[in-house]
């Protein structure tokens, strides 16, 4: 597996980490994310409002009878439920945290810390695979950002 290939995938497990994190609002309240595959689509929000889709947890979509997360609170914790510590599950999404955003630009990260102008410091994520920036790469390093409580890398993926 190339560099590449190996980054997209810690993208995702990331992703995955963060949406079955500790529902207790610690290590930055992954527990209020909406993130589901119910029925035919997916999405999610952090406010638990939003996403698309349908099936019991279907991205922040209502469910008819009000049993899913975004009606009952209740967020399910996947890496709990096949016997993962929340110790457990916090060390694994920190270490994804510090791999893609903290990591080795060269091998691992796939934030970059930019200049500065008025309003402080800027970042980008990078589409390693074409060394650009897109839209949906930002969108989800700021959404990830929010998530585990990285203010200022948020702060500079917006700015």
């Amino acid at each position: 597996m190339n560099r590449n290939s190996l980054r997209f995938l810690s993208v995702g497990l990331l992703l995955a980490a963060v949406a079955c994190g500790d529902d207790d609002g610690g290590s930055g309240g992954a527990g209020s994310v909406s993130s589901g595959t119910g029925g035919a689509g997916t999405g999610g929000a952090a406010d638990g409002g939003g996403g698309s889709g349908g099936g019991d947890g279907g991205g922040g979509a209502s469910t008819p009878g009000g049993s899913g997360a975004v009606d009952t609170g209740e967020y399910r914790n996947l890496f709990a439920e096949n016997g993962r510590t929340q110790d457990e599950v916090n060390a694994k999404i920190a270490a994804a945290w510090d791999h893609l955003f903290k990591g080795d630009p060269a091998e691992e990260a796939v934030y970059f810390e930019q200049d500065e102008n008025d309003n402080g410091p800027l970042a980008q994520i990078r589409d390693i695979a074409s060394e650009d920036v897109r839209s949906e790469g930002m969108s989800y390093g700021m959404m990830i950002a929010v998530q585990t409580d990285h203010q200022a890398e948020f702060n500079a993926l917006w700015n």
